[in-house]
């Protein structure tokens, strides 16, 4: 497994985190969850080289503690309903023993969770995004309701976002006008092409090379 593996990268913060790393076991969880990609079980040896690999840089992982992480990602389908069980529940202990409780999330801030876009703060945490376009999010749901990476997606989909966010939105001004700009780059750039990806028409528009680091 790489040294860049997105585990290893959570795993070492979850070691280095002052607080328990909840977030981080949650987004720990996402990662195993999409691996499982809708089967009962995750791919066949996957929690060993796991274990292993968390061995191997000298940190201590075990099948049950990436078991109690799918748990935990399942429990909160939002980091936003995660971030709340943790305040509600104040350890990563106590979310264990009384077995992920459920917990309300406030509408607006669950809308803003989903649409990929941050209501507060920037998370400190949160992984850098190796191809970014401003108030774009890593994901984007597509037309037919799937999430790609942001440089996989049409721009079409970039359209579609950008209508669900005005709908949703209206009065978030600063940043939707951030995401009028960046939108309207793109239909420029891609001549009316819907089909054309959002990477190459960000690349049409501004002459950036992020995609390459994508690939590499």
């Amino acid at each position: 497994m790489s040294a860049r593996s997105p585990y290893l990268k959570l795993e070492r913060r979850i070691a280095s985190s002052e607080h328990g790393g909840i977030i981080e076991r949650w987004r720990y969880g996402r990662e195993l969850l999409a691996a499982r990609a809708g089967r009962q079980r995750l791919p066949k040896g996957l929690p060993g080289d796991l274990v292993k690999a968390a061995a191997k840089i000298g940190l201590t992982l075990s099948e049950q503690e990436i078991q109690r992480r799918m748990r935990l990602a399942e429990a909160y389908p939002t980091e936003a309903h995660c971030r709340h069980a943790v305040t509600v529940m104040g350890s990563w202990r106590t979310l264990v023993e009384e077995g992920f409780p459920p917990v309300d999330v406030p509408a607006t801030d669950e809308d803003f969770t989903d649409l990929g876009v941050q209501s507060g703060p920037p998370d400190a945490w949160a992984e850098p995004v190796l191809f970014d376009i401003p108030s774009m999010p890593a994901e984007i749901k597509t037309r037919d309701g799937q999430k790609v990476p942001l440089a996989d997606a049409k721009v079409g989909d970039a359209k579609a976002y950008r209508q669900t966010f005005r709908e949703k939105h209206e009065n978030y001004g600063k940043t939707l006008a951030v995401v009028e700009v960046s939108v309207d780059a793109l239909v420029a750039a891609s001549a009316g092409d819907d089909e054309m990806t959002i990477a190459e028409a960000w690349r049409i528009a501004t002459g950036d090379d992020q995609l390459d680091e994508v690939t590499a």
